[in-house]
């Protein structure tokens, strides 16, 4: 469904077979990201070598660039195709052309971090999801994203370690004024225990998952959460922190009413 493919170990093996065999022009084989040319003398080496090849489709299912993961200790781990002409990290998401008809059914869209949690998550039936291939999301894609879902609900799932909440807000990116201003229902999920999508499946069912997605928090109740994790509000210059980091969250939100209620909640919060 996916495509998955191999690159062997040679340095010459796709060169030979396009350049050589079918006769494309090396430019353009060039151009397309797919080999390199030697710094030392003449000649080109292909760019993926020992790798399994992940396609990356555009929206109409055309392939327009690669993820290459190593089997072996070669890094980096994930090499992807640089950028081209077909090719705009910024303006592409992984499983896009899969996702779209079940994210307009379900009203939905999940963005996950990796190529094997979209991979994953389509085979256990969940396929309102993409990737936004190591980027901050960006306005273009989440533009993507809104026009299958028409409650503008977009769910961010990342890993739930240390780096979690850098991760959710480094993904942001672009996108964080349009949850604030309500134009996007942006929610965060976590799962348990610093697993990914990925390993979630491996020992977790699809219904867990799906349950943890209906549960997941609005990114600014997700905010407020991580805000008070290690706190102790007993403590009088630790609530004071706390309150003003909280304030300056809400002072964000332009729609008069929501912010009234977070106001509201969080001054039961922070009272306990």
């Amino acid at each position: 469904h996916f495509q998955l493919g191999y690159a062997p170990k040679g340095w010459e093996m796709l060169y030979d077979y396009l350049v050589e065999q079918k006769h494309f022009p090396v430019h353009l084989v060039e151009q397309a990201g797919l080999i390199l040319p030697r710094k030392k003398g003449n000649g080109y080496y292909d760019r993926f070598r020992d790798r399994l090849m992940i396609p990356i489709h555009d929206v109409q299912g055309r392939v327009i660039g690669f993820g290459g993961r190593t089997l072996s200790d070669e890094q980096p781990k994930y090499l992807n195709s640089p950028e081209t002409e077909l090719f705009d990290k910024g303006k592409t998401l992984f499983g896009l052309d899969k996702a779209k008809t079940a994210i307009s059914k379900q009203d939905q869209a999940v963005v996950v971090e990796g190529y094997f949690d979209v991979i994953t998550l389509h085979s256990a039936g969940i396929e309102n999801v993409v990737a936004a291939l190591g980027t901050a999301l960006s306005l273009t894609q989440v533009r993507q994203l809104l026009r299958y879902t028409e409650s503008k609900q977009i769910i961010l799932n990342f890993d739930a370690d240390t780096a979690g909440e850098k991760a959710a807000k480094r993904a942001i990116g672009e996108i964080e004024n349009l949850a604030y201003k309500g134009s996007i229902q942006l929610r965060i999920l976590n799962l348990p225990e610093g697993k990914d999508a990925d390993e979630f499946l491996h020992s977790s069912s699809s219904e867990d998952y799906q349950k943890l997605l209906e549960n997941a928090p609005l990114w600014i109740d997700w905010q407020i959460s991580q805000m008070l994790v290690g706190r102790d509000l007993t403590k009088v210059i630790e609530a004071q922190q706390v309150a003003q980091n909280i304030v300056e969250l809400l002072n964000k939100i332009e729609q008069e009413v929501q912010k009234t209620q977070y106001i509201q909640s969080c001054a039961e919060i922070l009272s306990q």
